[in-house]
Parts: structure tokens; C-alpha cells; sequence
């Protein structure tokens, strides 16, 4: 214990030294204290301890100027043995770090290891947005044909389909050749000669907005006497087909007026009309078709817009009928 006190304190003095402190006033009172603890023996039976000792004293008070080297001495004969290996002192502090030195060249690549166990397949990500739609690709080169397929089972008859549009009428044939005479026919009736004429030799006064009957009082022909001068009534003489020409001149100019048959006494049969401007002597004419039964009769009738009256005279007013189908 007395011997590491000694050692450190000697190890301490050293490092001072090295740092220029001047101690040796403190280092004598301290090598003093150690003599005081050890007994005199210890200390002259410790030629280490001593040697230091003797050092440290010599070297109290204040130390003048390091005169100059002097010559080495002699070699001293070797000395004994090599003592045991001391203890070993305490670590000194950690010098400063030192500045970091220049990077070594690069090492040769090392050899390829082994390939390593593939790792466990990792969990699937989540599916990530979908992206926009691309735009629509140029369209493909059409593909051959490919080859015509079996003929499928026929289907049912389908309904008939509505009659289409009719034909445009196609162009008339060739007139044919005249077929042979048929034989005669049943002599038929005789046709009545059923025929007459009747106009106005005088003029007839006309009265505005009604009905009047046309009495033509002169008879050019009437060959059944079917023609009643009197009160205007034909009469039929036998069933048939009648036509009926009739004509209706007024003395006055810028007249109108419509001119129909009556039938029995109430069916009206319109014929013409006589609309805006009419000159003098001027009039208005119409045919017409009757189906008549025997004892049928018939009127000639009109209706003028103003009072006015007929022109008389053969050709002028006038009433004609003939009978062309039995």
C-alpha cells in the first residue's frame, strides 16, 4: 500500500515535469509525509524508494539554469539480472484525437457469395386507383373471311307478310287478234224515243232569296208529252236513265244565282251556279244524270241574289231532257 502511495506520487511528478509545473516544494513536503508514515528500514531497504527519494530532496527549492551537457561517461559494467516485471501503472489520459488520414485505395472487388434463400412472398398490396382511360386504339386490319358454315335447320314458314306497294302499271301489249263472233243476243225493249224541248218566250220575273220554278211555256219538241207548259212538271214517261241540259239567262248585268233539279217534289239535285259579275243577256248552263221510275217528275228551279227577271226567246232560257237507258 505505502509502495503505490510512493510510485503514484513519482508517476505524478513526471507528468507535471512534462508540463513545465515546478512542484519540488510540494513533492519534498510529500516525500517527507511518506518517510513519516514508513519506518527508516523500509525505506533504505528499498534502493528504488531511496534512489527517488534522494532525488526529490536534492532537488527542493527553486531550480536555477540546465547548465550545459557534459561529456558521456564510460559505459557502466552491465548490471545484474532483469528484475520481475513491475506492476503495472495506472493508464495515462488520452492524448488528443489526431487529424484523420488520407482514404486508402480501394480494395479488389470480392468474390460473388452464394445466392440466398428466397424470402417468404410478401402480402399483396392494396389496389391502387384506376387510371384514366386510354385513348381508343386505331381500328384493326379486317381479318379474312373464314369458312362458310354447315346450312342450319329451315325454320317454320313465317306468317304472310302484309301486300306490298302496286306495281307501276306495265307497258300495254300488242292489240290481240279478234276473237269469234259471238252469237245474237235476245232481241231487247224497244227504246223510247222519250225526248223534249221546251225555252221561255217571254220573260219571267225573279224575285230575290227564294225558291221559283222555271216555266218554259213554248215547246219546240216533246215526244211523249210528257212537259207540262203550265206548271213546269216533267213527267217520266217510263223507268230510265234521263239527261238533263238546262240553261238560265237573266236581263240584269253584275247578278248571282244557282240553278238544280227537284225531284217528287223535295229532292234537290244542285246543277250549277252563277257567281259575280254577268253581263246582259248572259247566263249560266248545266247537265245532269237522273235515274227515274215511271210517273218520277221533275222541276227545273232557281234562286237569284236580287229581284230581276229572265230573258225570253228561243235559245236563251230553256229546258231539255232525254231519256238514254232503259
Amino acid at each position: 500500500m505505502l509502495i503505490q502511495v510512493v510510485i503514484t506520487g513519482i508517476k505524478l511528478r513526471k507528468h507535471l515535469y512534462k508540463r513545465n509545473i515546478r512542484f519540488n516544494a510540494f513533492f519534498l513536503s510529500f516525500n517527507i509525509i511518506i518517510i513519516n508514515i514508513m519506518s527508516v528500514d523500509t525505506i533504505t531497504s528499498n534502493p528504488i524508494l531511496l534512489n527517488n527519494l534522494g532525488t526529490s530532496l536534492n532537488s527542493g527549492g527553486f531550480g536555477g539554469s540546465t547548465g550545459p551537457t557534459g561529456p558521456q561517461g564510460p559505459g557502466g559494467e552491465s548490471g545484474g539480472p532483469t528484475g520481475p516485471q513491475g506492476i503495472q501503472g495506472i493508464q495515462g489520459v488520452q492524448g488528443e484525437i489526431g487529424p484523420t488520414g488520407f482514404q486508402g485505395p480501394v480494395g479488389p472487388t470480392g468474390l460473388i457469395g452464394d445466392t440466398g434463400i428466397q424470402g417468404p412472398v410478401g402480402y399483396t398490396g392494396f389496389t391502387g386507383p384506376q387510371g384514366d382511360t386510354g385513348t381508343q386504339g386505331p381500328v384493326g386490319y379486317t381479318g379474312p373471311d373464314g369458312p362458310t358454315g354447315l346450312q342450319g335447320i329451315q325454320g317454320n314458314i313465317g306468317g304472310t307478310g302484309p301486300q306490298g306497294i302496286q306495281g307501276i302499271q306495265g307497258i300495254q301489249g300488242d292489240v290481240g287478234a279478234t276473237g269469234p263472233a259471238g252469237s245474237t243476243g235476245p232481241t231487247g225493249p224497244a227504246l223510247s224515243s222519250a225526248s223534249a224541248s221546251v225555252s221561255q218566250s217571254a220573260a219571267q220575273s225573279l224575285t230575290a232569296d227564294i225558291e221559283q220554278v222555271i216555266i218554259c211555256n213554248t215547246v219546240n219538241w216533246d215526244t211523249t208529252s210528257s212537259y207540262n207548259t203550265t206548271s213546269g212538271v216533267y213527267t217520266a214517261s217510263q223507268t230510265g236513265y234521263y239527261l238533263f241540259n238546262l240553261c238560265l239567262a237573266i236581263s240584269a248585268s253584275n247578278r248571282a244565282g244557282e240553278i238544280y233539279l227537284k225531284k217528287n217534289g223535295s229532292a234537290t239535285y244542285n246543277c250549277g251556279q252563277m257567281v259575280g259579275t254577268v253581263h246582259y243577256n248572259s247566263g249560266i248552263t248545266a247537265s245532269t244524270v237522273l235515274l227515274l221510275n215511271a210517273t218520277d217528275t221533275v222541276q227545273f228551279c232557281c234562286i237569284v241574289e236580287s229581284n230581276t227577271s229572265t230573258t225570253g226567246g228561243v235559245g236563251h232560257t230553256r229546258f231539255q231532257v232525254n231519256l238514254i237507258k232503259v
